[in-house]
């Protein structure tokens, strides 16, 4: 064993771990690059593979309550990638709603390794000013322009800012 992984509790695991977090790039890569065959099952497959990877690695590696949340959330990003990549009208409201819920437990999860409010540093506070005054702004400026679909995009819009505001105020490295 090398000097590195003999003062590691499990380095087998961990060693394994790394190896799906490099899968979790390949996945992302060959998405993102269109390095798949045709077909709807492949699509599917290709954008599912990276979030896929890492809930692997999270579920290998399982110790709390938080790191359940956290497979939680990726289960529910998997089953959004998988409802997106549908070609039915229907598909793409469910996985806006399968994505809503992995931001609502991303939520709790942030919730729950909550930073006191007196250690939030003044730029994590200004960070988060900032996301309200572009939500609300870009919410304004779409308004008219959403039809049928203005309340889902203001709901999943006030979600992903309360989800970004409160990873700014966990304990979380930004």
């Amino acid at each position: 064993m090398t000097r590195i992984f003999s003062k590691r509790r499990r380095p087998l695991l961990e060693a394994v771990g790394q190896i799906f977090i490099l899968l979790a790039i390949a996945g992302a890569v060959t998405y993102g690059g269109d390095f798949y065959p045709d077909g709807i099952l492949w699509k599917a497959l290709a954008k599912m593979s990276a979030v896929g990877f890492l809930a692997v690695f999270v579920g290998i590696n399982l110790r709390n309550f938080s790191h359940v949340l956290l497979l939680l959330a990726l289960l529910a990003s998997i089953i959004g990638d998988v409802m997106l990549t549908l070609p039915y009208e229907q598909a793409f409201l469910y996985g806006l709603l399968a994505f809503f819920v992995a931001h609502v437990i991303y939520i709790i999860l942030y919730l729950s390794n909550r930073e006191p409010l007196r250690n939030v540093s003044g730029g994590r506070v200004r960070a988060i000013v900032l996301l309200w005054v572009v939500a609300v702004g870009g919410s304004i400026w779409m308004y008219d322009k959403l039809g049928e679909l203005l309340y889902f995009v203001l709901a999943y819009s006030a979600i992903l800012t309360i989800m970004a505001s409160t990873a700014l105020m966990s304990k979380f490295p930004v």
